[in-house]
């Protein structure tokens, strides 16, 4: 046990602390300042919107593998004038790269925006050019969710809006399309699966020690973890990977999840440079770190068991406050 100070507007505060908690606070105090580094950068919207004449080639399937897993298609419905159709992608602001790339893609179509409530920043494609733009992409590069019942319905709308606006009765439409379901057979190809992790998959990590009078007990859980509202995606995902198991899971979704044994079938997909963000990039990095070190059996020495937290205090940056 050691005594420590700390001041801070204006304000002592003395108390005994554990070499541990000391530790603690100097890795938290290092992702925040790292987390306040990326924001003076992409909090600037100006930034967010200056690359009028840069094109980045981004591969179909990544895109629409991310649409599945993040794209929203809207329909503004007002009480005056036709129903209009919208196109947007939310993301945390600290990985807002991932946006500029994709407006980059499309030609810089639409505009990317900062949400401060929760901390993040929106693509939003609304004009009716741009919108036909999308409408052509997503029928040649086909959706693999029940996203592509929604493209569907918002594909109607833009029809009716730009041919007949005075036909495009709203309420009728969702229900005539609602609860239809539209299966696809395009199957999972390895760039689809790389953007759908992108937006929903989880490289999970779980530490558990107990000090116990023979030695500790310390037990390292690896997995990986995709948590959706449909089934149907995720038992695609599982077969075309040839392992992992769907699971109930809670408020009405499931889990699919992938034990550490089946890695070299997850490996068959997934590469380190497939990545686009940086932080998705850093936690699979580490992941495989730390599988490394628990098929050795290394962390059942001090000296491994804090290689692994070492490598698990750099994951899930992106998701501290």
């Amino acid at each position: 046990m050691m005594g420590n100070s700390y001041i801070g507007n204006n304000i002592i505060l003395r108390h005994k602390i554990t070499k541990r908690k000391v530790k603690q606070i100097h890795i938290a105090f290092q992702r925040h300042s790292l987390i306040k580094e990326r924001e003076k950068r992409y909090y600037n919207t100006q930034h967010m919107n200056n690359h009028q004449d840069v094109v980045i080639p981004l591969d179909p399937e990544w895109i629409v593998g991310l649409t599945d897993a993040e794209g929203s298609f809207h329909l503004t419905n007002t009480k005056k004038g036709p129903v209009k159709p919208k196109f947007s992608m939310t993301w945390n602001i600290r990985d807002i790269d991932i946006l500029i790339k994709l407006r980059a893609h499309f030609r810089n179509m639409g505009s990317i925006s900062r949400v401060k409530e929760n901390d993040s920043a929106i693509w939003t494609v609304n004009g009716n050019e741009d919108i036909i733009t999308l409408i052509k992409f997503f029928s040649i590069y086909k959706l693999r969710t029940k996203k592509l019942r929604d493209f569907l319905i918002w594909k109607r709308a833009l029809r009716y809006t730009l041919h007949d606006p005075k036909r495009l009765q709203y309420k009728n439409l969702l229900i005539k399309l609602r609860d239809r379901e539209f299966p696809t057979k395009t199957p999972l190809s390895a760039k689809w699966l790389v953007g759908f992790i992108e937006g929903d998959g989880g490289f999970i990590i779980s530490l558990r020690s107990k000090p116990l009078k023979t030695k500790p007990d310390r037990r390292v859980e690896c997995s990986f973890q995709i948590v959706q509202k449909e089934r149907l995606i995720l038992n695609k995902i599982a077969q075309a990977i040839g392992a992992g198991g769907v699971y109930n899971n809670v408020k009405g979704k499931y889990l699919y999840k992938l034990p550490k044994e089946h890695l070299d079938k997850f490996r068959r997909f997934i590469h380190e440079d497939d990545f686009i963000s940086p932080h998705k990039k850093l936690d699979y990095v580490n992941w495989m770190k730390i599988i490394e070190i628990v098929n050795n059996k290394k962390h059942l020495t001090e000296e491994g068991y804090n290689q692994v937290k070492a490598l698990y205090s750099q994951m899930y940056i992106y998701l501290a406050i």
